[in-house]
């Protein structure tokens, strides 16, 4: 939906850009006639990253089931009621990590 909204601002902007820049393809000066050259390859490729790469990648790697601020207080939780809570209090930050070895838990 998103898309639909901002992509129709954002095509015609690049349509302005390319218009002006097109310009700049018959001029005497070999210096302009590279610049607009340069412009509309910017213009097209950003236009294809913006309209139709960056909205793929986002819907394959989209955002998580439950959101960061869920997950980490999840995980804090499960260490707090696994572990107990007296040694989250505890100064020694090696008693924190005792139950772990590698990444598992020792029983």
């Amino acid at each position: 939906v998103a898309i639909l909204h901002v992509g129709r601002a954002t095509l015609s902007s690049a349509v302005s850009t390319f218009g002006s820049s097109f310009f700049l393809l018959f001029c005497t000066l070999s210096i302009f006639k590279k610049l607009g050259s340069v412009v509309i390859a910017v213009t097209v490729l950003s236009i294809v990253c913006a309209l139709v790469a960056l909205p793929a990648v986002l819907i394959l790697f989209g955002p998580a089931e439950h959101p960061w601020y869920y997950r980490y207080g999840r995980l804090v939780r499960d260490k707090i009621f696994r572990f107990g809570l007296s040694k989250m209090h505890s100064n020694n930050p090696q008693e924190w990590t005792e139950p772990f070895v590698a990444g598992h838990v020792v029983s």
